[in-house]
């Protein structure tokens, strides 16, 4: 929804980052891949702009599961910091789910301890200082 209505804020993702949106299943990943391709043709635009553009792809419906009405809303104060949370919740969830893969495992590799070991290391710069997560 973020990146729908302030598609600005795609520019200043990191490839990591956007990597980790285009995994995104079902329509999150869906409208992440079209949004690319739309600011490959057209730059960053404003909602209006992506709106009927969503329309003209026939995607009006599927974003619809995404984003709230305008009149819902209500004042967005800093769209950058909200998207960084959702980024830094999206980076958990998914360092939580290879960490539970890595430890499913009957005996692990050494690959796969230094790999553990490198998810521990993010994991632990997602949170603050003191163990509160990261603003």
């Amino acid at each position: 929804r973020l990146l729908l209505q302030h598609c600005e804020l795609w520019e200043a993702l990191t490839e990591e980052d956007r990597a980790l949106l285009h995994d995104l299943p079902g329509v999150h990943g869906e409208l992440i891949h079209w949004l690319e391709r739309h600011l490959t043709h057209h730059g960053a635009t404003p909602w209006a702009v992506v709106e009927a553009s969503l329309a003209a792809a026939n995607l009006t419906q599927t974003a619809a599961q995404v984003i709230r009405p305008a009149r819902d809303l209500g004042a967005e104060a800093e769209p950058a910091n909200e998207l960084a949370a959702v980024l830094r919740q999206l980076w958990r969830a998914q360092i939580h789910a290879e960490t539970e893969r890595l430890l499913a495992q009957p005996m692990l590799s050494e690959a796969d301890r230094l790999r553990y070991r490198q998810l521990r290391e993010r994991a632990d710069k997602l949170k603050g200082p003191d163990g509160a997560q990261a603003a």
